[in-house]
C-alpha cells in the first residue's frame, strides 16, 4: 500500500460487477492518482500477467476467477477548466475517469450546463464513456467531448487525444479498436452556454408530455430520461443485471427492406 494506490491479493470481485458474480482476482490495484499507473504496471509481479481495467463492472461477466491484475480507477475530481470562445460562450470541463457517470450529469446540471441530460442514469464511470461512445435518447457523448486523456501502455506515456483522434463512431472508438493499449484517465468536455436541448427522440417527447412539461429545462429532460430508464431497466443495486449495454445492428439497406417485407 502507498499513498497513491492499494494492492490486494486474492481480491473478491463480487461487489465490482453489477451481475454480482462471485469471482476472485489474483491482484486488485485501486489507484487514487493516475500518476501511479507506470509504477503499478511496472511492478515485477505483474510482468506478463493479464490486465483488466474495471469501472462499475456493468459490462463484465466473470466466467471464472481472473488470474491477473484488475485495475480500478478511484481518481474522481471534476472542475471547470475555463471558458472557450471569444465571448466565453462555452465552458470547458475536465472530469476524471473514476467519477460516476451519473454524478457528472448531476454536477453539470448544477452548474447550469447543457449537454449530458439525455445521458442521465447510464451505468458506469466517466472513463468508460468515451470507450463505448455512450449514447441514449438521441444523443452521444462524443458530441461534447473535446479530448481524452489516457495512458498509452504501448509507449508508456501519457497522451492527450483530440476528438478526431479518438475515432468515435456508433458505440465505437479508438479505445475499443485498440483495447490493450489505452487506459482512459480523464475526459475533457465543451458545453456551449446556449446549447439547445435535444428533444428529437419520440419517447422522450412523450415522457415530457406525460409530465405536462412543454418547455423543459435540462434538469427536467434528465428527470424524464431517468423515469424512462427506471421503467425499462432494473436497478442493479436491488436486482443484479448487466446494465444497459447493447448495439443496434446495422445492415445494408437492401437487406433491411427484405426483412421489413418478410416480417412486417
Amino acid at each position: 500500500m502507498t499513498d497513491a494506490y492499494t494492492l490486494l491479493h486474492d481480491a473478491p470481485l463480487r461487489e465490482l460487477n453489477t451481475l454480482r458474480v462471485a469471482a476472485t482476482a489474483r491482484w486488485l490495484a485501486t489507484l487514487d492518482d493516475p500518476t501511479a499507473l507506470p509504477e503499478v504496471l511496472g511492478r515485477n509481479e505483474f510482468a506478463g500477467t493479464p490486465l483488466l481495467v474495471i469501472g462499475q463492472g456493468s459490462n463484465v461477466l466473470f466466467a471464472r476467477d481472473f488470474d491477473g491484475l484488475v485495475l480500478q480507477a478511484a481518481w474522481r475530481r471534476v472542475n471547470i477548466a475555463g471558458d472557450d470562445g471569444d465571448d466565453g460562450d462555452a465552458v470547458l470541463v475536465r472530469a476524471e475517469a473514476g467519477l460516476g457517470w451519473d454524478a457528472l450529469v448531476d454536477w453539470t446540471l448544477a452548474q447550469q450546463l447543457t449537454g449530458l441530460e439525455n445521458l442521465a442514469l447510464i451505468p458506469g464511470l466517466v472513463g468508460a464513456a468515451p470507450i463505448q461512445n455512450i449514447g441514449a435518447y438521441g444523443a452521444e457523448v462524443s458530441e461534447v467531448i473535446t479530448s481524452v486523456e489516457a495512458w498509452d501502455r504501448r509507449d508508456s506515456t501519457a497522451a492527450l487525444l483530440s476528438c478526431e483522434q479518438c475515432r468515435f463512431g456508433y458505440r465505437d472508438s479508438l479505445f475499443k479498436q485498440e483495447p490493450d493499449r489505452w487506459i482512459v484517465t480523464a475526459v475533457n468536455f465543451l458545453f456551449p452556454r446556449n446549447r439547445e436541448l435535444n428533444l428529437g427522440y419520440a419517447g422522450l417527447r412523450d415522457e415530457l408530455a406525460a409530465l405536462r412539461i412543454s418547455q423543459p429545462t435540462a434538469a427536467q429532460v434528465a428527470q424524464a430520461v431517468r423515469r424512462l430508464r427506471r421503467r425499462k431497466l432494473p436497478d442493479p443495486e436491488f436486482l443484479p443485471n448487466a446494465g444497459s449495454f447493447f448495439k443496434t445492428p446495422v445492415v445494408p439497406a437492401g437487406l433491411a427492406g427484405e426483412l421489413a417485407a418478410a416480417h412486417p
